[in-house]
């Protein structure tokens, strides 16, 4: 995390934001219209062992997570998982928002053996109520 103050032209120095600690896989916050709190989706998996292969290769991109945050992104609660499933990674998400209803898109990639190339990746769109990252 890093605040500005003048509307994003310098920052302040970085501080780690340890609720939402993420492999390689970026992740994307963006902030409700109706209720002004963060939601970030992320990958809730992290492997720091240099010699794990999915931490050098891919990171572990499964469970992909919602959560939220009331205050400015300080904190972070409301942990639920969109997608977990053993095989498959999920990865660079957007977030849009249409009345009540949020839309996000993202990767979906599976693995079909143990080999790094053997692979297929396709584009996912999913709709949910907004009330859904609230239960």
């Amino acid at each position: 995390r890093s605040n500005s103050r003048d509307r994003g032209e310098t920052w302040g120095p970085l501080e780690p934001m340890e609720d939402l600690v993420t492999p390689v896989s970026p992740t994307c916050i963006k902030r409700f219209p109706k209720t002004g709190d963060l939601l970030a989706i992320f990958n809730q998996n992290f492997s720091d062992d240099p010699g794990d292969r999915q931490f050098i290769a891919r990171g572990e991109r499964n469970p992909l997570t919602a959560a939220i945050s009331s205050d400015d992104g300080r904190t972070w609660g409301r942990f639920r998982h969109l997608e977990n499933r053993p095989g498959c990674g999920f990865d660079y998400t957007s977030i849009n928002f249409l009345d009540d209803e949020v839309l996000l898109t993202y990767h979906e990639t599976r693995w079909f053996s143990k080999e790094i190339a053997d692979w297929g990746r396709s584009l996912k769109l999913k709709i949910l109520p907004t009330s859904w990252f609230y239960e």
